[in-house]
């Protein structure tokens, strides 16, 4: 019997040790919009060339290693509930060195806040 709760003691004290990924309540956390360009060449006030809503994931990474990754809507707008601290996020693309290119963005997230990190990604048109 004294074996039995030695044991229980044990397991019950390994998964309360247990590495948890830093995913939030819904309180805190990092949101914003990612979108694509220049979409044209020469941009003309009479002929305007909006940058255009990403349609793909971004993800989000603490400590080297990715944590998330979440499918951005339609609009282009992405969100992440994370416990405090700081974390990169990027959209994803081809990773074929040339356009599109991304840059991370390291955020500092603090708690009861969604922190705005809007993303951009560049085409290349010049």
């Amino acid at each position: 019997m004294r074996r039995l709760a030695f044991v229980l003691v044990v397991v019950i004290g390994l998964g309360a040790c247990a590495k948890t990924p830093p995913q939030g309540g819904p309180n805190s956390g990092i949101q914003g919009t990612v979108t694509v360009g220049p979409q044209c060449p020469v941009v003309q006030a009479e002929s305007p060339c909006p940058d255009t809503p990403f349609d793909g994931k971004v993800q989000v990474s603490q400590g080297g290693g990715a944590i998330a990754q979440v499918q951005v809507d339609a609009q282009g707008s992405y969100r992440f509930a994370l416990v405090p601290g700081t974390y990169v996020v990027e959209p994803l693309v081809g990773g074929n060195g040339g356009p599109p290119t991304a840059t991370p963005q390291t955020v500092v997230v603090r708690d009861g806040v969604f922190t705005q990190a809007d993303l951009t990604i560049d085409t290349g048109i010049r």
